[in-house]
């Protein structure tokens, strides 16, 4: 009787007999396919290339192959995978003393060309590396390594986003100044009365500028205050800021 380690020295030499494709150029291969699409390979027109992002998406967001969800009738397309899985056959080439496995199509040519990347992929050892899509960019790279838990797909991509939500989070700060200025506007002190809300929020050091204000306003981030107009020059102010007229209450 053979005994455990025996048993792991003979699965390791017979496991070492075969190799698969090259798991770095399966992994390019497949990336440049999901960002080029046509460019990549002439067979990936716009339907087929739309679906193999689709599918590739799912299986990255499933545990496993059987609970992915690649459209709602799964039943279809397990049975397209299937179909395409039993028109292929084994290919063994020869590479000195050991044999490189790989699937062909058994007429010679495919023709679900989305299967036959998910296959590729699926088959590769090394196939954890793919990551994707970029955060910043949307491209989908390969990782170093299987346990690398990258979201970007280079360092440049890594410091353009972070600087982007550097510039989100101050500007989400300067919209929260400017909203207590205007929430401060209608109780404000006797020596700012003769001034309008934009000219109030950038003299009473709210840390907002005229431009910003007139930004937030247009793109409807900020709402203008309804200050009431006493004296005929402050509704002519309050007009030509609010682009409305303002009526005293009779």
């Amino acid at each position: 009787m053979m005994t455990k380690p025996a048993i792991r020295k003979c699965r390791r030499k017979i496991s070492s007999t075969f190799i698969e494709e090259n798991p770095s150029e399966v992994l390019e291969s497949v990336a440049a396919a999901l960002n080029l699409g046509e460019r990549a390979d002439p067979r990936l027109d716009a339907p087929a290339h739309a679906s193999l992002l689709r599918t590739v998406r799912a299986w990255k967001a499933a545990e496993d192959l059987f609970s992915m969800k690649l459209s709602r009738n799964r039943a279809a397309t397990s049975r397209q995978f299937r179909h395409y899985w039993e028109t292929m056959k084994p290919l063994y080439v020869p590479i000195g003393r050991r044999l490189r496995f790989s699937l062909v199509p058994a007429g010679g040519k495919s023709r679900d060309i989305v299967a036959e990347y998910f296959t590729r992929l699926i088959l590769c050892s090394q196939c954890e590396k793919l990551g994707g899509p970029c955060r910043n960019c949307g491209e989908w790279f390969v990782k170093k390594t299987m346990r690398e838990n990258r979201m970007f797909c280079s360092q440049k991509c890594a410091g353009t986003a972070t600087k982007a939500a550097e510039r989100e989070r101050k500007r989400n700060k300067k919209l929260e100044r400017a909203r207590q200025a205007i929430k401060d506007y209608p109780t404000r002190a006797a020596c700012w009365r003769d001034l309008d809300w934009k000219q109030y929020a950038v003299q009473a050091k709210y840390g907002v500028s005229m431009k910003f204000l007139t930004v937030a306003v247009n793109q409807g981030e900020l709402k203008p205050p309804k200050a009431k107009a006493t004296t005929r020059s402050q509704r002519r102010r309050l007009e030509r800021h609010n682009q409305q007229p303002i009526r005293r209450k009779q």
